[in-house]
C-alpha cells in the first residue's frame, strides 16, 4: 500500500540556487500530524512550496494518495484537497474577515460545504466570528494567523501544510494556537497536517512523526519519543534538555 504522501528526492531551488538536493518525506497515513523541523535556510519552506506545487522540483517525484503530482499547477492541488499556509498570511488587508473566507471556499467542495465549514472555522476561532465584518488589516498578528489558517480550511482540505505558523506570536498566542490546532486535529480526524515549526517543543507535542532537514536533505525521522532522547536532537534543537 502506497503513502498517503511521498515526496521522494526532490531537487529544487530558485534560478540557479539549489536549495534541495534529494530530499525524502513522507506521510505513511491519512489523519497523522509530521512536523518538519531544522535550522534556517535548511529548505523546509521550499519543499512545503514543492509539495503544494507554488515550486515545481528539477528532480525527484511527489505522490499524493498513489497520483504523481509532479507538473500539476498549485490551484488543481488545492481542488485535489492540498492547502498551503504560508508563514506570511498573505491576506488582503483591505478585506473583511468574512471576505477572506468566502474566498478560501472558492474549490467545488469548498462551495459546497461552505456553511458547515463557516461554522466550524467560527467555532474553532470564535474571534474571527466576532470580528467577521472586520477587516484583515486590522486584526493583531494572532488574530491574522487564525483568518490563514481558517481560510485554508473553507476549501474543505485533507491535507493541511502550516509553514511556521507561530512566526512573530508572542508565547502566550503560540499556546493558544496550537491548543486551537489540537482541537482542529481531534475535530477533523481525517485531516492530515504537516507542520513546518521553529519552536520545536511544541511540534514535537503536537506531532506524530518528526522529519528533521538539514542542507536541503532529511537527515533524521522518528516519533517525537524517539526524537527527544538523540543527543544531536537535544543539544541542537531541544536546549540540550
Amino acid at each position: 500500500m502506497s503513502a498517503y504522501l511521498s515526496v521522494s528526492g526532490i531537487e529544487a531551488g530558485y534560478g540557479e540556487f539549489q536549495v534541495l538536493w534529494g530530499l525524502d518525506l513522507e506521510i505513511p497515513e491519512q489523519g497523522q500530524r509530521v512536523g518538519v523541523i531544522g535550522p534556517n535556510g535548511a529548505g523546509k519552506t521550499t519543499a512545503m512550496r514543492c509539495i503544494a506545487g507554488i515550486l515545481q522540483p528539477k528532480r525527484g517525484k511527489i505522490d499524493f494518495k498513489g497520483r504523481t503530482l509532479n507538473g500539476t499547477p498549485a490551484n488543481k492541488r488545492v481542488e485535489m484537497g492540498i492547502s498551503y499556509v504560508p508563514s506570511e498570511k498573505e491576506l488582503f488587508p483591505k478585506m473583511t474577515v468574512m471576505e477572506v473566507l468566502e474566498l478560501g471556499a472558492y474549490t467545488k467542495r469548498g462551495k459546497r460545504e461552505f456553511e458547515r465549514n463557516l461554522d466550524f472555522v467560527f467555532t474553532l476561532f470564535p474571534r474571527l466570528k466576532e470580528r467577521r465584518n472586520q477587516k484583515a488589516g486590522t486584526l493583531s498578528g494572532g488574530e491574522q494567523q487564525m483568518l490563514a489558517i481558517a481560510r485554508a480550511l473553507m476549501s474543505s482540505p485533507e491535507l493541511l501544510i502550516l509553514d511556521e505558523p507561530s512566526t512573530g506570536l508572542s508565547p502566550l498566542l503560540v499556546e493558544e494556537l496550537f491548543r486551537s490546532l489540537a482541537e482542529l486535529s481531534e475535530r477533523k480526524g481525517s485531516l492530515t497536517v504537516l507542520l513546518v515549526e521553529q519552536r520545536v517543543p511544541m511540534a514535537f507535542s503536537f506531532c506524530d512523526l518528526i522529519y528533521v532537514i538539514e542542507g536541503g536533505r532529511t537527515v533524521l525521522k522518528g516519533e517525537p519519543e524517539e526524537l527527544a532522547s538523540d543527543p544531536r536532537i537535544r543539544a541542537s534543537y531541544l536546549g540540550g534538555l
